[in-house]
């Protein structure tokens, strides 16, 4: 069973996929079989075979529990959908350097158990192990998407999550459609049609069901739209930022959040940094005059941390939550105990 404040590393290409969309029941499929694995490599980083409880990964996918059918073409929809991820720079041979994987190489449903295997280089990521083209990995609570409904709103969801820390992202309309589906429907033509029964209902639902405020303004090329960018904040417990919300849904949304980092800052962080929270469980954090102090142990330097300017680092995801509440980040790398 999938509990809260669960937080997956998927890695980001298997987040934006344009070739082929996925279904909304195979983007949860996926989303919970990695939780899965992600359990089974912390506790031994060299297994390759995963094995698993059909009722467990139906329950955390939100499937019929009383059929495999719904699982079963989750399983071949992710079997049949290949990445390939292009290095930007060329190597010293002039060449670029790619690299080219399905989301699942074998799986096995057998009785009440299901054992599969992934890619390495998914893997790897899964795992925080080293290879030798570099997919980055972005954290996603899987606490955030389990209400969502719709695979407009789980896409772009888990597309705002990527690039969290940018506040904002750009696609072209054929972009949304390939990483939506659409195209494959060969539907809404018309750009009225997509926004009204795409784009809009998929920002209403996230608006609605979780912390993010998400808006966006189109772009033309000649006379025809051609670029859609969405911004997004994440609303502050202020109750002043939650503009159309009923004081029912401020309170559930933002109490018991606000409740936990301010009473406990640390446990807070280790929450939602999940499985990259090792500095912070060494370091010692307090909450002082507006600032959330972060003490790193003695020999442990800032840049364990990350740069601040990466996107998706541990200091940048951490001084994001911090903003949330009004506080700034420090980090202070002396004598931490």
């Amino acid at each position: 069973m999938v509990s809260k404040n669960i937080v997956i590393r998927k890695p980001n290409h298997t987040i934006t996929i344009t070739n082929r969309a996925l279904s909304l029941t195979a983007r949860k499929t996926y989303n919970a079989i990695i939780h899965f694995a992600q359990e089974q490599l912390i506790k031994n980083p060299d297994q390759r075979v995963f094995e698993m409880s059909l009722t467990e990964v139906k329950q955390a996918a939100g499937l019929n529990p009383k059929s495999n059918k719904g699982l079963e073409e989750a399983i071949h929809d992710l079997h049949r959908t290949v990445v390939q991820v292009i290095e930007k720079k060329k190597n010293e041979f002039g060449l670029t350097d790619s690299l080219t994987f399905s989301l699942l190489t074998q799986t096995l449903i057998r009785g009440q158990k299901m054992t599969l295997e992934f890619p390495s280089v998914v893997r790897n990521s899964l795992g925080n192990i080293g290879q030798d083209i570099i997919v980055p990995y972005t954290r996603i609570p899987l606490d955030i998407l389990k209400d969502l409904t719709s695979v407009y709103a789980i896409t772009l969801m888990e597309n705002i999550l990527r690039y969290k820390d940018l506040g904002t992202w750009t696609w072209t309309v054929e972009e949304w459609k390939l990483m939506t589906g659409i195209v494959s429907q060969k539907g809404y033509k018309d750009f009225s049609q997509l926004r009204t029964k795409t784009i809009e209902p998929a920002i209403k639902e996230i608006n609605a069901k979780t912390q993010y405020r998400v808006k966006y303004t189109t772009e033309k090329r000649g006379r025809k739209i051609d670029k859609l960018t969405f911004s997004w904040r994440v609303a502050t417990p202020n109750p002043k930022s939650t503009e159309g919300l009923s004081p029912e849904e401020t309170r559930q949304l933002f109490a018991k959040s606000k409740d936990s980092f301010e009473t406990d800052p640390k446990g807070h962080l280790i929450r939602l940094l999940g499985y990259d929270a090792g500095v912070i469980e060494m370091s010692q954090v307090d909450l002082l005059s507006g600032e959330l102090v972060i003490r790193l142990p003695d020999g442990i330097p800032e840049e364990a941390l990350q740069s601040e300017a990466l996107p998706g680092s541990i200091r940048h995801q951490i001084k994001s939550e911090a903003q949330a509440y009004g506080y700034t980040l420090r980090v202070d790398v002396q004598n931490a105990p």
